[in-house]
């Protein structure tokens, strides 16, 4: 036996069932997707102490982004922007040059453990690296330190690596879109109601 609130006509009724079964399908649906945007990290290799007793000098320095949509370890293919600065010599990397050819390519950034995680590059042990073909010009980081090939030719040491985030997924325009709809729609049945 099914009770019914008899103070509603039938009418009234379903237009209350298909108005909360709209608004509960628009957030469905919005709410996986509310959070899509661009990630952006800044990180740093730090040597404690290495540079002129400055315990937070950073041997190099740089950020990239990527999609909220993507977990897991991703590459550079993953990335949409990538930078990297060498202070010492005032060289700099960008995924431009990561994605003209290059070799000895990789990067690994776990975003669970929101660390680097280490590969094998030409035999040894790498947390980036991207060089150009012949090594005129690259980069090389190991566990403990870099090495620069052209430019300036930097090579340095550090302790710590940092990562921080700089920006946090935002919401997508076509989220807010969908919400607004089910609103709208949900403002039309309840202005419809009070004509009849």
């Amino acid at each position: 036996m099914f009770l019914r609130d008899t103070s509603l006509p039938a009418t009234e009724a379903m237009k209350r069932v298909a108005s909360a079964l709209l608004l509960a399908g628009a957030l469905s649906i919005a709410g996986p997707t509310a959070q899509a945007g661009t990630i952006t990290l800044d990180f740093s290799f730090i040597c404690d102490n290495c540079v002129r007793g400055d315990p937070t000098y950073a041997s190099a320095f740089g950020s990239f982004s990527y999609s909220s949509t993507l977990t897991g370890v991703l590459d550079y293919a993953d990335l949409t922007s990538f930078d990297l600065d060498l202070p010492e010599d005032g060289d700099t990397f960008d995924l431009a040059f990561e994605r003209s050819g290059t070799i000895f390519d990789y990067f690994a950034y776990d975003t669970i453990t929101n660390e680097f995680v280490q590969g094998t590059v030409a035999d040894d042990p790498d947390f980036l690296s991207s060089a150009a073909s012949g090594l005129t010009a690259g980069y090389f980081f190991t566990p403990t330190g870099f090495d620069e090939y052209g430019g300036g030719g930097a090579e340095g040491s550090y302790t710590s690596i940092e990562i921080t985030p700089v920006s946090a997924g935002a919401p997508e325009p076509a989220s807010f879109a969908l919400v607004a709809s089910a609103l709208l729609g949900l403002g039309a049945l309840r202005c419809r109601k009070r004509r009849s």
